[in-house]
């Protein structure tokens, strides 16, 4: 699925469920803010790359999606919701080259990260549990 640029909004469960969406473009979203809750659970896609404009990942909104890496392209503070990559169990790396705040609210429960790379960045982590 290759979003146009026009794309300002992606609605709660969007995409969740979609177990055959393979390819996910979101680089033209120039003006997308949010990734919502669930919008993209159980998908597919191995390899995603979030545009510069997403500063928050909802609750669920890649849970148990099948991808193996993550670049997020954001250069601001970036903020992870409620289990919003958990049981990602493929996921083995998340880079964000440019962000320069992440705040880490039980997003990866139950996954095997091998490699988190943002430098230069400071980490807040939240857990509720």
């Amino acid at each position: 699925a290759i979003f146009p640029s026009y794309v300002k909004e992606i609605k709660d469960y969007a995409f969740s469920n979609c177990t055959e969406l393979k390819t996910l473009d979101l680089m033209q979203c120039n003006d997308l803010k949010v990734i919502p809750e669930d919008a993209f659970s159980e998908i597919a896609v191995r390899n995603l790359v979030i545009p510069s404009g997403v500063n928050l990942i909802k609750n669920g909104a890649f849970i148990f999606a099948r991808m193996e890496s993550v670049e997020i392209l954001g250069d601001n503070t970036i903020t992870f919701q409620h289990e919003s990559f958990q049981e990602c169990k493929y996921l083995l790396i998340i880079s964000c080259p440019n962000t320069d705040k992440l705040i880490i609210n039980d997003a990866f429960c139950y996954i095997s990260l091998l490699l988190f790379t943002c430098p230069n960045v400071v980490v807040e982590f939240n857990n509720n549990k």
